[in-house]
């Protein structure tokens, strides 16, 4: 048998000992801690693992209005317009389709311009959305 006798066997057999209790005091107080902060900033508890309000651009029945709040916010940004008749709006998924109809007289650049307008108008309140704009005379 092997027999170690001396200072090296004796600083080994405390460098064990002195690891195995740093080891051990590093997992009790590990384990003994308060609760983390991510638990704290945790999605609500909707149903669908936090997806309502991982994206905010996502449409879904929690976070966006309906296609009839869409329709009169739209039809209330576009009153100051001047120069439109007539207004339809449709939805196809993430496209709204905004079809205006001019007053009559109006030159072809006033028209355009109209147009423009109406497409900067509404692509800036309905950001979630891609806007067209179709002059139908």
């Amino acid at each position: 048998m092997w027999r170690y006798k001396g200072s090296r066997y004796k600083q080994r057999i405390w460098r064990l000992v002195l690891v195995g209790a740093l080891c051990s005091v590093v997992t009790l107080t590990g384990g003994c801690s308060g609760g983390s902060v991510s638990e704290k900033n945790s999605y609500k508890k909707d149903g669908y693992m936090g997806y309502s309000n991982t994206n905010p651009n996502v449409l879904n029945k929690h976070s966006s209005l309906s296609y009839k709040d869409d329709v009169r916010l739209i039809e209330q940004v576009l009153l100051p317009v001047k120069g439109i008749k007539r207004l339809k709006i449709s939805f196809n998924g993430s496209l709204i389709q905004v079809g205006i109809q001019p007053k009559k007289g109006l030159s072809v650049a006033e028209v355009e311009k109209v147009r423009s307008e109406t497409q900067a108008i509404v692509q800036s309140n309905m950001p979630e959305y891609d806007v067209y704009v179709k002059v139908n005379r």
